[in-house]
């Protein structure tokens, strides 16, 4: 037998025969539920108090997933709603005699909970028990295969909900998923969150969380990586006895892994204008929350949401279709957590835990109503699982009524909208006039041509559409440094940068200085670099080789732009050394493609993946 290799997930490991394996059935249920996170703990309970029979299988040791075992034990944004209610209240209620004063809830006494609402709802919970395989029989999921200290064997269920956030189950059956941004098919950023003490803060549990890099979740090496090297980042020479790290959690954050395609897809123009669905099961409610600092590398509408008009902390909310949990072509699954059917823009508002918790509530309820009526998931009776969540106190009538109208918030006015820009809240403005594409031509044409500060940010939206007659206004904006912001939001670009988003889209040959002169500019997260390397890289023009160098003798000599310290995400030296590669490679310098060959052998998954994506569209 030749060596095993499951590092590379983007190839077919090896093989060896183990023999035809005959696997008991451990256990049967109404629903079984693969996963016991922020949605698979709720969705178990939320079955169980409708009749149902339940089995929970969980990896871990505890219930809860990242609300105690990340440990994340506050909410950020999300709505309210259902047994989270309960959840808080018990919480509320155990705490102070866990811990005199703390930020959210206990982690701990979160997990006490959980198990407290499981046992009572009539849940079995496995804890230790990994989903490794699903038994499928002519497109209907029948149950899962699980692997334990007992060994291998089969739970049956007449609807298995996955809620593994990874869509674990979702892909052993065979459903289609996505993964990652456009650029590098890169994931959200990861966390492994300490619980902290300080003096500025008033809580005594209290937990900081930052960003330990980019982790494939589904490999278990990578993971692993992740893991250690997050754990490194705590141990810092600055802490005292007022102000340290208490303890680490056992399990890393994972923003996102697989989504799983659905019969609807969710999207970030759903979330923007408030889409309503006859099927809503209930709302979700953030902001464009992806954690990234290099929208360079995510897909263009991402690019223009944030690089162009600034909207990163507006609000976003819409509802979320019952369509959004049932998996294409794939009968008896139902999803729920963040591994549901939407993009990856969409996926960094909805992935919020308030929010989990609701879909899990949803996921559960119908899970449980199907067994009853002895129907699959996708022939549950939308009104019996809506009036469950109106009783829940997840939806509500007017939400029904406004879905069944299809409401939707559609663009303002253009004329309305080009005022607006001349004014604090422009950012909203900008991408509503995005949304009107062609219809808001003529008008931003007319702003254009009336000169003054408008001019600009109307030129900014049509050049995000690739208009032609505002390419000189951009050049200029890029020439002159403008450093004027669409809003006060965090993270936005100064507009200068904005213009080259737009540049890049179609680079021009004599715009090559002004790209390469880019690569001189102070960026504090490389930002305006990788947008002026895609230039450089779509002319291919070998003229612009030394400046390129350069950059890259920079950056190698600087060790802001290396990880070895406490925020790698403020340390983007790969992104912006393959970034210049691929420009060198495209202007015919052979490093360029030395360089990418390099982190083809990367030991971090995402980044080696990335890079044998690069070869291979080479060759």
């Amino acid at each position: 037998m030749g060596e095993l290799e499951i590092r590379d997930t983007l190839d077919a490991p090896a093989t060896v025969e183990v023999g035809a394996e005959n696997l008991p059935i451990l256990a049967t249920a109404d629903v079984v539920v693969a996963g016991g996170g922020p949605a698979g703990a709720i969705a178990a309970i939320a079955a169980g108090r409708q009749g149902a029979s339940v089995i929970l299988i969980e990896a871990q040791p505890f219930l809860g997933g990242i609300g105690t075992g990340g440990p994340i034990h506050h909410y950020y944004w999300g709505l309210s709603g259902g047994l989270q209610e309960e959840l808080d209240r018990r919480n509320s209620e155990l705490d102070p005699q866990l811990c005199a004063s703390l930020r959210g809830w206990h982690p701990d006494g979160r997990k006490i909970v959980f198990d407290t609402m499981a046992e009572r709802a009539g849940v079995e919970t496995w804890l230790r028990t990994g989903v490794v395989g699903a038994v499928v029989e002519d497109g209907t999921l029948r149950g899962v295969v699980v692997d334990g200290k007992h060994g291998r064997g089969v739970v049956l269920g007449h609807t298995v909900i996955d809620a593994t956030g990874d869509g674990d189950v979702a892909a052993l059956a065979g459903a289609e998923w996505m993964m990652g941004r456009e650029g590098d098919n890169m994931p959200m950023a990861y966390s492994l969150t300490p619980g902290i003490s300080h003096p500025t803060l008033s809580a005594q549990v209290s937990h900081a969380n930052f960003d330990a890099g980019w982790v494939f979740p589904n490999d278990p090496v990578d993971y692993t990586r992740g893991l250690t090297i997050a754990r490194r980042y705590l141990w810092r020479d600055q802490y005292t006895e007022e102000s340290r790290f208490q303890y680490c959690g056992p399990i890393l954050g994972v923003r996102e892994s697989r989504t799983v395609v659905g019969e609807y897809v969710l999207t970030l123009d759903d979330l923007f204008f408030g889409r309503c669905f006859p099927d809503t099961i209930g709302k979700t409610r953030s902001h464009y929350d992806n954690h990234a600092r290099d929208y360079a590398l995510e897909g263009h509408e991402a690019r223009v949401y944030c690089d162009v008009t600034g909207n990163w902390k507006s609000a976003l909310e819409c509802d979320v279709p019952y369509r959004c949990l049932l998996p294409r072509d794939l009968d008896g699954l139902l999803m729920a957590g963040r591994c549901i059917s939407m993009t990856h823009d969409a996926a960094a508002a909805v992935r919020m835990m308030k929010d989990m918790h609701r879909i899990g509530e949803a996921a559960g309820i119908a899970a449980a109503i199907a067994a009853r009526e002895g129907v699959s998931a996708r022939e549950v009776p939308l009104g019996d699982l809506q009036r469950e969540l109106i009783k829940s106190g997840i939806l509500s009538g007017a939400e029904i009524e406004a879905g069944q109208r299809g409401q939707v918030r559609e663009p303002g006015a253009v004329p309305e909208l080009i005022a607006s820009l001349a004014a604090d809240g422009r950012e909203l403005a900008m991408w509503e006039l995005h949304a009107h594409g062609d219809d808001a031509h003529d008008a931003l044409l007319g702003a254009v041509d009336g000169g003054g500060e408008t001019a600009r940010w109307a030129a900014l939206v049509l050049g995000a559409q690739g208009v032609e007659e505002v390419r000189p206004l951009l050049v200029q904006m890029l020439r002159e440094r403008d450093d004027a912001v669409p809003s006060q939001h965090p993270f936005v670009q100064p507009r200068w940068v904005s213009a080259l988003v737009c540049l890049v889209l179609d680079p021009r040959p004599d715009e090559r200085d002004l790209f390469a002169g880019a690569l001189e500019a102070e960026a504090r997260f490389g930002e305006p670099w990788l947008y002026a390397l895609e230039g450089l890289e779509r002319l291919g023009d070998a003229a612009a080789v030394g400046a390129v160098q350069a950059f890259l003798g920079r950056i190698r000599a600087d060790e802001r732009y290396w990880c070895d310290s406490y925020n790698p995400k403020s340390h983007p030296g790969w992104k912006l050394e393959i970034a210049a590669a691929r420009a060198l490679r495209a202007m015919g310098d052979p490093e360029g493609e030395e360089i990418i060959r390099r982190y083809a052998d990367d030991r971090r998954l995402t980044v080696s993946r990335y890079a044998r994506k690069l070869v291979t569209s080479a060759s």
